[in-house]
């Protein structure tokens, strides 16, 4: 079955850099473009009538920038968005508000077609997050639209490191820090793991015992210990120790 094209919004106050991206987006079947904005203003009114899929966002515009655009829209669903900018200063910001990629003026084709690629790549799991919300609202009967992290930004090295959450295997706090592994990396964060914890979606990360917080997905199997604790494993082979008083945490795999 042949997927619909992307929605396509473009934003950005010169009219020589919408006309640059509409122009890349012309050679592409698999993207619609549904307007033109040249302020923040504008913006927002297009997003919540035209309903796009992906925003091409320039970030610093006058009155409106990009990232208050971004900040200005109520929960439930939002395009994703491609901050456009000559200005890398603003990379940690729009990494941590979730943009899909950052294209740092003068940008080539190729460079377009990545960001377009990893669009469609987070269309594509967004969907597949979406199923598992629906079949996890059905079975609480609860329903709720909170805009959960998705993506964080890590300074390593002096440079920004943009993590997808869904990547995380497990995360621990580490004092005023929290570790995030994935694979055979982790990662440092300067934020206790009480504030991160909420901000990940439940139906995907849980707490299992005061200092740590696992990814649903990775856990292997269960087993229980004579202390009536458990030992989670992960499908990397990790242990890690679920304690009684977080039992309730992980009661679909108790029961």
């Amino acid at each position: 079955m042949t997927e619909s094209p992307l929605k396509v919004l473009i934003v950005d106050d010169e009219a020589l850099a919408r006309k640059r991206i509409q122009a890349m987006a012309a050679g592409h079947c698999d993207l619609q473009v549904v307007g033109e904005c040249s302020n923040g203003h504008d913006a927002i009114s297009s997003i919540n009538e035209l309903d796009p899929d992906l925003v091409f966002l320039d970030i610093e515009m006058p009155g409106i920038d990009g990232l208050d655009v971004v900040r200005s829209l109520s929960g439930g669903l939002r395009p994703l968005f491609i901050f456009v900018t000559a200005h890398p200063k603003h990379g940690l910001a729009a990494f941590e508000m979730d943009a899909v990629d950052y294209l740092l003026k003068p940008f080539d084709m190729s460079r377009f077609r990545t960001a377009i690629s990893r669009a469609k790549s987070r269309t594509a799991s967004l969907a597949n997050r979406s199923a598992l919300v629906k079949r996890t609202e059905h079975r609480n009967g609860t329903t709720d639209h909170t805009n959960y992290l998705k993506q964080l930004a890590i300074r390593k090295d002096g440079a920004i490191v943009p993590l997808r959450v869904g990547d995380v295997d497990w995360i621990e706090a580490d004092r005023n820090y929290v570790r995030l592994h994935i694979g055979e990396n982790s990662y440092q964060k300067r934020e206790a793991i009480g504030s991160i914890e909420r901000h990940l979606d439940p139906a995907a990360f849980r707490r299992i015992n005061r200092s740590t917080i696992v990814n649903l997905e990775r856990i292997a199997e269960l087993r229980p210990c004579s202390s009536g604790e458990y030992q989670v494993i992960l499908r990397n082979g990790k242990s890690l120790l679920l304690t009684q008083t977080c039992h309730k945490n992980l009661a679909e795999f108790l029961h």
